[in-house]
């Protein structure tokens, strides 16, 4: 439908307060430890994977069925063993909640919302996207795209901050990799959340070093 079209670009809009572009998906401490190189392109397609195949299909699942909310949250807290990622998860999935509760403020959302309790849940990205994907009428395909894009915007725009490449280069990079995003949305939709899980430990390794890093322009 056309109303869910701008609910999705309202979503995934930068101007949207959910905090990911305070995080460079572990990028700032790869590229400083020199494990990006020149091909910065090779990199936000690892990183998409691994995001594809991880948290979409979290996020998906939780859409799909938001009264598993707090199970798969739990599960989400089990699978992210990188502190860096686990605490920025965290961060962003509390900044989504309250931007979505603040800005989408109808019956219909507050209620959807309800599902989640701060007080006794992690509240991690990925599921929370996918209750107020729920919450708002979303389809769940439709949230793992927001997932996947939202995460490799970010990364694309933290590689111009810190000055890997400048702001044309990183969009033609996006470009260039619309029909891989596709097709990795696609697969991690049609995943379990038994059959999620981790695909790139050079990432992961890298991207704890975070808070170990002599200086730092992201939180992650």
């Amino acid at each position: 439908m056309a109303s869910e079209d701008w609910l999705f670009w309202q979503l995934v809009d930068s101007a949207f307060p959910a905090g990911g572009l305070n995080h460079s998906g572990g990028l700032e401490a790869t590229w400083q430890l020199g494990e990006v190189g020149q091909d910065l392109q090779a990199f936000v397609r690892t990183f998409a994977v691994q995001l594809g195949m991880s948290m979409v299909p979290l996020a998906v699942a939780v859409a799909r069925e938001p009264e598993t909310f707090g199970m798969i949250d739990l599960r989400c807290e089990a699978m992210l063993t990188n502190p860096i990622t686990h605490r920025a998860s965290r961060v962003q999935g509390r900044a989504i909640l309250s931007a979505a509760g603040r800005v989408f403020g109808d019956e219909v959302v507050a209620k959807g919302l309800k599902k989640i309790d701060p007080s006794c849940q992690p509240v991690h990205q990925a599921p929370t996207w996918g209750a107020i994907g729920a919450a708002l009428g979303m389809g769940s395909e439709t949230v793992g795209r927001a997932v996947l894009f939202t995460g490799v915007r970010s990364v694309i725009s933290a590689a111009v901050r810190l000055g890997v490449v400048g702001p044309f280069e990183g969009q033609a990079i996006q470009f260039a990799l619309k029909d891989d995003l596709e097709a990795i949305a696609q697969r991690g939709s049609a995943l379990t959340i038994d059959e999620a899980s981790h695909t790139a430990p050079v990432i992961d390794v890298a991207g704890a070093q975070q808070d170990r890093l002599y200086s730092r322009l992201f939180v992650s």
